[in-house]
């Protein structure tokens, strides 16, 4: 069984020290690489701190991929991640006078490689049948699997005013879609595999706290790289549920369903107030009723079975 006080010093660690590394970059935001002022230097404190507070969540937790990488986890949390900060990294840098994105579409799209790179989903079998183990099959599981993580990547890009109704409308979505990852690290978990769910937490803990410092501050660039890192970590830790653990198709589309409420309902400059309590209802009735409960309850059934 995990030890709950350890998971939750993890997660606390990760937000506090994603916020205050953050708010200690913050400041020096005038001056960005190229003397522009506060053209980059936000997005890199954002990044500074998230980076940090994933490192300190899991330092707590005593998580270090094994060497050599030889679980889709390992190579998730030791060329994944930082494949995926480059990206960050490189768009912020690249050019200050327009927004590039395809760092991170490519950087997304290669995850799914890198995660099951090596396993049993992309081995060719000679005796293969029409369809398991073929070419065919393979193929199709890693353009499904990048497509996924581009359309999260996307749904991340959507209505980018700096105004301060859209600051908080993206704050809403952000964190309605924070939930979801939480979930379905929860729900990972409960099938299983504890160190999955496990190593989500500093993830869900640093974006938090770089959420929270962009609402604060009133900072949206921070709000957009929170909300880019939520997706990107629900994207792996779906695609490391579903294929070494017993996440579902079902419970997957559900998660996803649920994060992308938020992102598609609420938008632009239309006012949060009328629709965020429908929305949070709709995305809890979403995330409880339909995925975390049942999971729950099929995790008692099992543990009944070998108790009994």
């Amino acid at each position: 069984m995990p030890d709950l006080w350890l998971l939750t010093a993890s997660f606390v660690t990760a937000m506090l020290t994603a916020g205050l590394v953050c708010l200690a970059t913050l400041p020096r935001a005038g001056r960005s690489v190229s003397g522009h002022r506060g053209a980059v230097r936000p997005q890199l404190a954002a990044l500074s701190g998230l980076a940090s507070g994933v490192l300190s969540g899991m330092a707590m937790q005593g998580i270090v991929p094994a060497l050599p990488l030889v679980s889709g986890l390992d190579r998730w949390l030791a060329i994944g991640l930082p494949l995926l900060l480059l990206a960050d990294v490189v768009r912020c840098c690249w050019s200050l006078q327009k927004f590039i994105s395809w760092p991170r579409y490519l950087a997304a799209a290669a995850i799914a490689i890198v995660i099951l790179f090596g396993s049993v989903h992309l081995q060719v079998e000679s005796d293969a049948g029409l369809w398991a183990g073929s070419p065919a099959a393979v193929v199709l599981t890693v353009v499904l699997s990048g497509i996924l993580m581009m359309l999260l990547t996307g749904l991340a890009d959507r209505d980018r005013d700096a105004s301060e109704l859209n600051r908080l409308a993206a704050g809403v979505r952000t964190g309605l879609a924070l939930c979801a990852l939480q979930t379905a690290a929860v729900v990972v978990m409960l099938g299983g595999w504890i160190g999955c769910g496990a190593a989500a937490l500093p993830l869900t803990g640093a974006c938090g706290g770089v959420l929270l410092i962009g609402l604060a501050a009133r900072q949206r660039s921070l709000v957009d790289v929170a909300s880019h890192w939520v997706c990107w970590s629900l994207g792996g830790v779906i695609l490391l549920g579903h294929f070494f653990g017993r996440l579902t198709i079902p419970q997957a589309g559900m998660i996803l369903a649920a994060a992308a409420i938020p992102l598609v309902a609420i938008r632009g400059n239309q006012s949060i107030r009328a629709k965020v309590l429908g929305v949070w209802a709709l995305v809890a009735v979403v995330l409880f009723l339909s995925v975390l409960i049942p999971a729950v309850l099929e995790f008692q059934r099992r543990m009944s079975v070998l108790l009994s």
